[in-house]
């Protein structure tokens, strides 16, 4: 059900999941990079956090048996 939400987020929200939570890369470089603080950049990956909740949860009740 993850990736199945991953592949349905718009491709710059997917890239910056996979980029901020991949192993060695820090929130406030990535932050810097992107001409961001840390705390905007984290709010940004909370709401996509919670979206891809909802997906999850979407896609897991379709799943079940009625």
């Amino acid at each position: 059900a993850l990736d199945h939400c991953l592949e349905r987020l718009p491709s710059t929200q997917r890239e910056l999941m996979l980029t901020a939570y991949t192993k060695g890369n820090r929130i406030d470089e990535l932050a810097a990079r992107r001409g961001q603080t840390s705390m905007a950049l984290y709010k940004l990956l909370h709401r996509i956090r919670q979206a891809l909740l909802e997906c999850v949860q979407r896609t897991l009740a379709k799943e079940e048996p009625a």
